[in-house]
């Protein structure tokens, strides 16, 4: 959950900061662009709230949650999320550490998907335009509705950049997910590989195995 979190923090963060430093030239493209520009930064507000909570306000989520504890159903829930809270308080001294780490990555993750499908791509598409609009099409990705974002990405991405003038945002996602698809295949080698080590070496146990 922390790994997934931080990823889309990132991700937030990311759009949010592009946009507003573009927000001038980007918002007189287009009301869908200024939605979109709107959106990544209601999202790096929140991203701001957040943070100055865990760090100054540690105690107000369970204060806004007392309320919720006994109602049924609902108050499993909140005493989950409280937890969740307390977990991410206890390394909250190397959250913005992480946090740096996920931008990185993420921004790394935008400029891969951009030099794969710039060429390809029926419109002008900028690197500055990857940065604005790949954070909230990745954020879908991230919601587990099917592997790799498979149709959900056609969809969105498809919309998402025929809002800055490319038209064929459904075949570039095709290139990006057949791209990550077979990179993530290679890692049947290392799984074999292990369960081949194992297999050699009868006189490991099971317990040393799982440890």
């Amino acid at each position: 959950f922390v790994d997934r979190l931080l990823g889309l923090i990132g991700l937030i963060t990311i759009g949010g900061i592009v946009s507003a430093i573009n927000y001038n030239l980007l918002s007189t493209l287009s009301e869908d662009v200024k939605y979109i520009i709107h959106f990544n930064l209601v999202l790096l507000a929140g991203v701001i709230l957040t943070l100055i909570i865990l760090f100054f306000f540690d105690k107000l989520p369970h204060q806004l949650a007392r309320p919720f504890r006994n109602i049924k159903y609902l108050g499993t829930l909140v005493r989950k999320l409280e937890v969740i809270w307390n977990d991410i308080y206890l390394f909250r001294n190397k959250i913005l550490t992480l946090l740096g780490l996920s931008m990185l990555i993420q921004g790394i993750a935008i400029c891969i998907f951009w030099y794969l499908v710039a060429p390809y791509a029926v419109g002008e598409f900028k690197l500055s335009t990857a940065f604005t609009v790949l954070p909230a099409g990745f954020i879908s990705l991230a919601i587990p509705i099917s592997p790799g974002g498979l149709g959900v990405g056609h969809v969105v991405f498809g919309k998402l950049l025929s809002y800055f003038g490319v038209q064929n945002g459904e075949n570039l996602f095709n290139i990006y997910f057949f791209f990550s698809l077979f990179t993530n295949l290679t890692g049947v080698f290392p799984y074999l590989f292990y369960r081949n080590k194992k297999q050699l070496r009868p006189d490991i146990t099971k317990a040393q195995l799982e440890n």
